[in-house]
């Protein structure tokens, strides 16, 4: 048994009903959080009015005996400063992956409690050491904070967060950092934690989540144990369905209007054009796609291109369509998460293509091949 696993088995553990807190929310839903009316954002997604991350054990005959889920995540973050995108994050995570009224893929970790002049719970302590994976939340003011002193918090031993940081050494670890901020270097950071410099991680645009965060997802869904990918595919080809990426967007995009796809056109995406066909998986249904056909020098510097754009492609979880054909690359463009029409996405994706092209030209250009 691995660590993942042994980690997984300790989590089994049954928890009485009378255990849980049933909390309702109080507040009213702003910017996508839930906020009490001292302001303090919360996310009470109940289910059968129970606690959202807790699911019912498989043949357990007695009502009331839970089980903790699967795959465990810890956020970690700064909550006078990040509690909002740690509540934000938490809930795209969850949305992407738990389903309702169906056992839990995830199960996700947020302290919530006070933190200020409090010594460290066992509770956190636990949770953060036995997790799969953790999401360290970098804000603006991440690296920057300090105690009444003046003193930079996370060079403090005593630091919350830098205890956490500390005991996620051996989890899968991903920074992110948001509004702006970048993952510190190792200079910045106290020797116990330089680690996290390391650390492959994602810069997120307060505009820009539904994009921004999918690489996280895909990392994810990595991690999740080999029987949910298995029946995936085993879905997949029960429904004859093409192999859609999974899991979907979980903020979704809204569809283009054709103005405004005329528009990109005009201003900036000159060599595509819009094409419609019917869904081959479903000809009563039609696809509309951003198209355009690349030429290069050789086979070979097709595939390397692929292989470039390809790589982008994935992390953000946005992924062409395309033909290869000797030197020539046929790319199609559209949204597959809201019926397969064009957004935002497809046009920064094409964007994306046109600069990669121009690079690769200029190049072959300095090398007498175009």
């Amino acid at each position: 048994m691995n660590a993942a696993a042994d980690r997984r088995a300790s989590w089994c553990q049954t928890l009485r009903a009378s255990d849980l807190r049933h909390d309702k929310p109080r507040g009213q839903r702003q910017n996508s959080a839930l906020r009490t009316r001292q302001g303090e954002v919360l996310f009470y997604g109940t289910i059968d009015g129970s606690d959202p991350r807790l699911t019912v054990t498989c043949g357990v005959k007695h009502p009331g005996v839970i089980k903790m889920a699967e795959l465990s995540i810890f956020i970690s973050y700064r909550r006078d400063d990040d509690a909002l995108r740690a509540a934000l994050l938490d809930r795209i995570v969850s949305g992407a992956f738990n389903e309702p009224s169906k056992p839990l893929k995830v199960r996700i970790f947020r302290d919530t409690s006070q933190r200020l002049g409090v010594t460290w719970p066992k509770e956190v302590q636990e949770q953060c050491s036995s997790a799969d994976v953790v999401l360290v939340v970098i804000g603006p003011k991440w690296l920057e904070a300090r105690d009444q002193f003046s003193r930079r918090r996370i060079d403090q031993p005593d630091d919350w967060v830098r205890q956490e940081i500390e005991l996620a050494r051996n989890s899968t670890v991903i920074p992110i950092a948001f509004g702006g901020a970048h993952i510190p270097p190792p200079e910045a950071l106290p020797e116990p934690i330089t680690y996290l410099s390391d650390k492959q991680g994602v810069e997120v645009r307060d505009q820009a989540l539904d994009s921004d965060l999918q690489p996280v997802l895909l990392e994810i869904e990595r991690h999740l144990p080999g029987p949910r990918v298995r029946a995936s595919l085993e879905d997949t080809e029960a429904s004859n369905l093409l192999p859609y990426p999974r899991p979907p967007l979980v903020v979704k995009p809204a569809p283009m209007t054709e103005e405004d796809i005329d528009l990109a056109i005009r201003e900036v995406l000159q060599d595509w054009k819009v094409v419609e066909e019917p869904l081959p998986e479903d000809s009563r249904q039609a696809r509309i796609e951003l198209h355009r056909t690349f030429v290069f020098g050789s086979f070979h510097d097709v595939l390397t291109f692929m292989t470039e754009v390809g790589d982008f492609a994935d992390k953000a979880n946005h992924h062409p369509r395309w033909e290869n054909i000797f030197k020539t690359l046929r790319v199609y463009l559209t949204t597959w998460d809201i019926g397969h029409r064009i957004s935002q996405l497809d046009i920064q994706l094409a964007q994306y293509f046109d600069r990669a092209y121009r690079e690769y030209r200029e190049s072959a250009a300095a090398r007498h091949i175009v």
